[in-house]
């Protein structure tokens, strides 16, 4: 096990696996990329209450999707399906979600994604601080 800067992380078989607080709440993170999927969990629940299989629509190249723009009067999201395989389906899941596609390079991603959202709150400033871990320690 190695803490660096208040992150403990630790090598089990995962390509990322590492903690981290998230507000006041320790979050989990689990990055793996497969041939035909890329899993990623992030939960504060020291479970997995939800799973989604996202699948990007284009059915393009991944040059050729659209990038997001997050500029608020210009904003467009990269276009993509969710399916609940796992737990309640719920919108605000499905939002953060979506938000941490358009703010990472998850929008890049050549599979498709399996991915856990348990946070204990969702907010803009929980998924913004998230999105920045992912694309700094995990992708």
């Amino acid at each position: 096990m190695e803490e660096t800067k208040g992150t403990i992380k630790e090598q089990l078989g995962f390509q990322s696996q590492f903690n981290c607080k998230v507000k006041e709440h320790l979050t989990k993170f689990v990055v793996h990329r497969f041939i035909n999927k890329c899993v990623i969990l992030v939960t504060q629940y020291g479970g997995i209450p939800n799973l989604y299989l996202v699948q990007f629509d284009a059915n393009d190249e991944r040059d050729k999707r659209i990038s997001p723009l997050n500029i608020s009067e210009l904003h467009t999201s990269v276009p993509v399906t969710m399916k609940c395989l796992l737990g309640v389906d719920q919108m605000e899941v499905r939002a953060g979600i979506q938000f941490l596609i358009n703010r990472t390079k998850l929008s890049q991603c050549k599979t498709e994604i399996l991915i856990t959202l348990g946070l204990r709150e969702t907010n803009g400033d929980v998924l913004k601080e998230i999105a920045d871990i992912i694309d700094g320690k995990a992708l």
